[in-house]
């Protein structure tokens, strides 16, 4: 999964660095809010999909991830599929930090990253950082029921902010 995302980073970033990506941004803004409502209307466990829809939409997760720098379809994706919260924050974890590491990489080289976003980057890291230390700290008092309800909300948001920054 992590190097099909990788993978589909690469075209995500081309795409994003010679496209006007902001109707993209919104389109994929409004599948991530239908995405989330699913997820929340959906009962019962996730299901198995076949390797190749697997292999594809994890593409498609490193395109979205390129193009767009969020993580929202790859949230949505292993939440569909990973059967408990431990598997869920282990795979997340793991893709993010490889996925990560090599958009980096890859906007370093495509020319996409300036010093304008490092000072952002600066200026964000206090507040990303005490998010995560909130969230480890009450990640084992949290029922996985209010878990899995947090996380679509926070895809539904993640979606609705990318709609309303684009329009």
């Amino acid at each position: 999964m992590a190097v099909m995302i990788v993978l589909g980073g690469i075209p995500g970033m081309l795409l994003l660095k010679n496209l006007d990506t902001r109707l993209l941004k919104m389109l994929f803004g409004i599948f991530v809010i239908l995405l989330g409502t699913e997820m929340l209307l959906r009962k019962g466990a996730a299901k198995k999909l076949p390797r190749a829809v697997d292999l594809l939409a994890s593409l498609v997760t490193g395109v979205t991830c390129g193009l767009f720098g969020v993580g929202a379809m790859l949230g949505a994706y292993l939440g569909r599929t990973m059967t408990d919260t431990q598997s869920y924050k282990g795979n997340l974890s793991f893709v993010f930090l490889t996925e990560n590491t090599m958009r980096i990489i890859i906007y370093i080289a495509g020319g996409l990253l300036h010093a304008e976003t490092f000072r952002s980057v600066a200026i964000l890291a206090p507040f990303m950082a005490a998010g995560l230390l909130l969230g480890i700290r009450f990640s084992n008092r949290i029922s996985e029921k209010n878990v899995r309800l947090c996380v679509i909300i926070m895809l539904m948001l993640s979606g609705a902010a990318l709609v309303m920054t684009n329009l």
